[in-house]
């Protein structure tokens, strides 16, 4: 009898739990089908990644054809490659480690040699020119003195530029150690998929706490794909748009900024270089106000540590003046046909970055002098460098 009173109760909770599973996976079902022809709002880890999925299964392995997955970052360039044509026609060449250009360089630098290493993402590896057309090869060109390393990678955020300081830069013993700024940035320190699956910091108790780290192969990316809800993706889209929207994400990428380019200021100092924070305009609405909030971030980040800052904004604004075209233009998807969108910069534009960079290091006394130990005489910290 009394089992006879637990049945009716255990079958209608039952049936109710089989019509929630049932409706769950029809929404998902459902949601899959519309997600076929519709994109995950907003530019979050789901948009990122699905993109990536779409591309792979058109036979891409991470992004560029000259890409190779890198189980701490996520990617870098394949290393040894010569002259490789990409971006139309233009050429590129990497060292044994995957750096930009051909030159091979040595862990202990020549007696008296000032070397200068430059972090940065697709604007400092040089997307759309050629090896000898990036601002750190013209660097090289106006200072031979110098010994100038490209160590931008496309794509990447500042938590990556970290782990490649980390990993290859300070065991180059820079001298100088140049962090190519860009507000895109920022952002990508909150994702943990771009261009590829990537690492990620997390701050927890005032500690940077790496995640998603070793970085997931291409494989097994694919492998956990069908585990995916279509639902969950539409979710997670969804918030990942509507904290962008309430400002929360802001809040959140300016915490987690602030402490990764501390750490790498820390890191830099630590081993005897000169960390010096460069503001890259990378849009002409840059150039149209007297400055913006990611360089006020910036400026205000190292007048509370005390580091070396500096921007390029003034030198562009002066460019863009003389009819200097600046940025290439490409053709805008998403919005009417013809009309186009600012891309990276032209040959021109890395010109005037490059001897705007080599202005401000002739003034810190860094160019045509010898090793340093703790800041050059004459570096000016926390103020407006422009």
């Amino acid at each position: 009898m009394r089992a006879m009173i637990w049945q009716a109760p255990l079958r209608k909770a039952a049936i109710w739990l089989s019509c929630f599973v049932l409706t769950a996976l029809l929404a998902d079902v459902l949601v899959r089908i519309a997600l076929v022809k519709l994109e995950i709002p907003g530019d979050g880890n789901v948009g990122w990644r699905r993109r990536w999925v779409a591309r792979h299964r058109q036979g891409s392995d991470i992004y560029y054809a000259f890409d190779q997955y890198d189980r701490t970052k996520g990617w870098i360039a394949r290393p040894s490659l010569c002259e490789v044509k990409v971006f139309g026609n233009k050429r590129v060449s990497t060292n044994s480690l995957g750096l930009r250009g051909r030159l091979e360089i040595p862990l202990t630098k020549s007696p008296g040699t000032t070397r200068v290493l430059i972090l940065g993402d697709s604007f400092t590896f040089g997307d759309e020119v050629s090896d000898d057309e990036t601002f750190p090869h013209y660097l090289q060109e106006l200072n031979p003195d110098l010994e100038v390393l490209n160590f931008g990678v496309h794509g990447y955020g500042h938590d990556q530029m970290l782990l490649l300081l980390k990993e290859l830069g300070l065991p180059h013993d820079p001298d100088v150690v140049v962090l190519g700024f860009v507000f895109h940035d920022m952002d990508r320190n909150l994702l943990y998929f771009r261009d590829f699956a990537k690492p990620r910091f997390t701050v927890t108790k005032g500690r940077l706490e790496l995640r998603n780290s070793p970085v997931p192969t291409p494989r097994e990316v694919m492998r956990r794909e069908w585990l995916r809800r279509g639902l969950w993706d539409l979710i997670e889209g969804t918030t990942w748009t509507i904290r962008r929207q309430t400002g929360q994400l802001h809040q959140e990428s300016t915490r987690l900024s602030e402490a990764i380019l501390r750490e790498i200021q820390r890191l830099a100092e630590d081993a005897g270089a000169l960390p010096v924070f460069v503001y890259l305009p990378i849009l002409e609405s840059d150039l149209r106000s007297a400055s913006s909030l990611a360089e006020g971030f910036l400026f205000a980040f190292c007048e509370k540590y005390e580091a070396t800052c500096f921007s390029v904004r003034r030198d562009f604004d002066r460019a863009a003046a003389a009819g200097i075209q600046l940025h290439f233009a490409m053709e805008d998807e998403a919005a009417t046909p013809g009309s186009t969108i600012e891309s990276h910069w032209t040959p021109a534009g890395h010109r005037v970055v490059a001897s705007s960079l080599s202005t401000f290091l002739r003034s810190l006394d860094f160019v045509g002098t010898a090793a340093h130990s703790g800041p050059a005489a004459g570096a000016s910290t926390g103020g407006r460098q422009d």
